[in-house]
């Protein structure tokens, strides 16, 4: 009743109630690397923003590919290569966005992948997704951490 009295408040309580139902994914994504996992077969592009709150990377790109055995987030050395890693997670095909935070711990690294997504019920689950950062020194993959 107290609705129908005042439709100001009805709008208001409706756009409350979408902004909600959104989630973190109507906020623009952080400031830092952007790159894009491309799309295939039936699983949509991925944007992934990297917050380098250490000042160690340098640029990102996709990689190639996911360990099949992936089951976390895991943090790889790249054959031939001292001055990149790959990082390798588990995603939803309904992501959105992923953002990769980059932390200093000590003489160590933190890095943590979260993904955003807007839908409120994604049936596929389980997708290996993974990127290369390139770095502005030699660090080794035991370097970092997941922690």
């Amino acid at each position: 009743m107290l609705m129908m009295r005042f439709p100001a408040l009805q709008r208001l309580a409706c756009s409350v109630v979408a902004i909600l139902l959104a989630g973190c994914s109507i906020l623009p994504p952080p400031d830092g690397i952007q790159v894009t996992i491309p799309a295939a077969l039936e699983v949509p592009a991925l944007p992934v923003t990297i917050v380098d709150n250490a000042g160690i990377v340098r640029d990102a790109a996709p990689a190639d590919d996911a360990p099949s055995d992936l089951s976390s987030t895991s943090i790889e050395a790249i054959p031939g290569r001292d001055d990149a890693i790959r990082v390798a997670w588990i995603g939803g095909q309904c992501a959105d966005r992923a953002v990769v935070t980059v932390d200093p711990i000590e003489n160590r690294y933190r890095v943590d992948v979260d993904e955003h997504s807007s839908s409120m019920a994604c049936s596929t689950a389980g997708l290996r997704r993974s990127i290369v950062l390139e770095l502005i020194e030699p660090v080794g993959a035991d370097g970092f951490g997941t922690y």
